[in-house]
């Protein structure tokens, strides 16, 4: 089914914004969790997440991770290939299926 609008290329430009978010919320709390000895643990996560977001080469490191897939989005002319979009995000190690 083609899209009739933007609203499907917005919405899967969300999506990839929303995954690359987690990831960097993934990545910051597996920080914390291998100091996990560390006293105040749930306040330390939202704290390492902040340094981690505001870290410009991190950002554009990671960023980069998703910027073909943002392209592809703004290409996507229907349901199939934005799944098929959605298929080639990374997972948490990098890999895609």
């Amino acid at each position: 089914m083609p899209f009739a609008d933007d609203e499907g290329t917005q919405l899967l430009r969300q999506l990839i914004a929303t995954f690359e978010h987690l990831l960097h919320e993934n990545i910051a709390l597996k920080d914390i969790l291998r100091g996990i000895n560390v006293p105040g643990f749930q306040e330390l996560w939202p704290q390492a997440l902040a340094e981690m977001l505001a870290h410009p080469e991190a950002n554009r490191e990671l960023h980069r991770t998703f910027l073909s897939l943002y392209e592809r989005a703004d290409r996507v002319l229907d349901e199939t290939t934005a799944f098929a979009t959605l298929r080639s995000i990374p997972d948490l190690e990098g890999k895609v299926d």
